[in-house]
């Protein structure tokens, strides 16, 4: 069995003879990627001469699925399909450049992370701290139905173009609730959809009045992708408690979507503290876990703020 770094070599190598011949000029890298949480990913990117963006492969992926049995050559194969797939998702935002700020500022958006676990990128980005989370700045600059191509902005590109952390904000603030407009369902809604493998059209925050009483929701956006960063979406919060009739617990599944419970005599702040961290442990990637705690919306004080009784009586008292 190939080593990790002689795998990561061959597939640089051979990657090119699996593409079109009009694709010969384009220039193949490999490099260390810092993914959210700092977890560090070995990608690939193949970038043609007019390009200035361009698809991103992580090869851990891929090789564990060496380790697991698939042949080499299979697998360079799937990563050249992929990459012929992925181009036209680049041409659906076009191909900014990214020394003007004119080209750009109307794809930067906003995402949440955890501000604990990103520590090393956010000394060297603007950012806002919302608890203990960060909204943080990107560029969009590829789409499709199920996936989000994004630059991360830190101190040297916000220099060079000139702007302010709160220019960024507010057009983070406009681009991202009009880019990825929020939506609002019951657990059981979730479910079936997901039963029927199919997204359904429902959405409460568009309904007229209140919902009928659920036990859960869950809250994220239109795409389901970095939906976390809805609770950062101006009335939003307000609008939900509204739908749902009560305050309520944003629970964090993940960086994609949270999920909202009514305030109730059933649940206590622990037990709900406990739940997120087991669902974190055993069903979320360490790169998409937004937080280990809970927090609670107030209709009187229209905030949201971490219930610290949630946390570990270490971590509470480490805070």
């Amino acid at each position: 069995m190939m080593t990790f770094s002689d795998f990561v070599s061959t597939v640089k190598n051979e990657i090119g003879s699996y593409l079109p011949p009009d694709f010969q000029d384009a220039e193949i890298k490999v490099n260390a990627i810092m993914k959210n949480n700092g977890i560090t990913k070995t990608a690939l990117t193949i970038r043609r001469p007019e390009e200035n963006v361009c698809p991103t492969f992580y090869l851990n992926e891929f090789y564990q699925e060496y380790m697991e049995g698939k042949e080499i050559p299979e697998l360079i194969e799937t990563i050249a399909e992929n990459y012929m797939k992925a181009i036209p998702r680049g041409q659906t935002l076009g191909n900014p450049d990214f020394a003007s700020f004119d080209s750009v500022k109307s794809r930067i958006t906003c995402r949440l992370v955890n501000q604990k676990e990103n520590t090393a990128f956010l000394r060297q980005a603007p950012h806002r701290q919302m608890e203990d989370l960060a909204e943080i700045y990107q560029v969009s600059v590829m789409e499709h139905s199920d996936s989000i191509g994004t630059i991360k902005v830190d101190n040297a590109l916000m220099n060079q173009w000139g702007v302010s952390p709160e220019e960024l904000h507010t057009l983070a603030m406009q681009n991202t609730e009009q880019m990825y407009p929020p939506t609002l369902k019951s657990m059981e809604q979730v479910m079936k959809e997901l039963i029927i493998g199919e997204n359904g059209s429902g959405n409460l925050l568009q309904e007229d009045g209140p919902s009928q009483p659920e036990l859960m929701y869950v809250l994220t956006n239109e795409m389901k992708l970095n939906g976390a960063a809805v609770l950062l979406y101006p009335n939003l919060l307000e609008q939900v408690q509204q739908m749902i009739g009560s305050d309520y617990y944003v629970l964090p599944s993940s960086i994609h979507e949270v999920l909202v419970i009514p305030k109730d005599d059933v649940h206590t702040k622990q037990e709900l503290g406990k739940m997120v961290r087991e669902i974190n442990a055993q069903q979320v990637s360490p790169e998409e876990r937004l937080s280990n705690c809970i927090y609670e919306y107030k209709a009187d004080e229209k905030s949201l703020k971490q219930v610290k009784e949630s946390l570990p009586k270490r971590e509470e008292a480490e805070r």
